[in-house]
């Protein structure tokens, strides 16, 4: 999925986000990606602040996610959340 500047706010489903998330959350590269890829579309969106705030909840609840990840680097930005 490649997210233009035209699918920030109006498409953005958080269950289909979560879904997404899932589907890579365990291959450490495409996870990192994932998370960097909301975290653009955040600041894209960011005068949005339905979008922001929502979207915000969901990396927030992406990462956390990862305190039982296989790879370390991924547990402790569990952290952050």
């Amino acid at each position: 999925h490649t997210c233009e500047s035209s699918d920030i706010a109006p498409t953005f489903d958080t269950a289909a986000e979560r879904v997404a998330f899932a589907r890579v959350r365990k291959n450490r590269d495409a996870c990192l990606h994932h998370l960097l890829m909301l975290a653009q579309r955040i600041e894209r969106g960011w005068s949005d602040v339905d979008f922001r705030l929502e979207a915000l909840a969901l990396l927030r609840d992406c990462i956390a996610g990862l305190a039982d990840h296989s790879h370390a680097d991924c547990r402790e930005l569990a952290a952050l959340a």
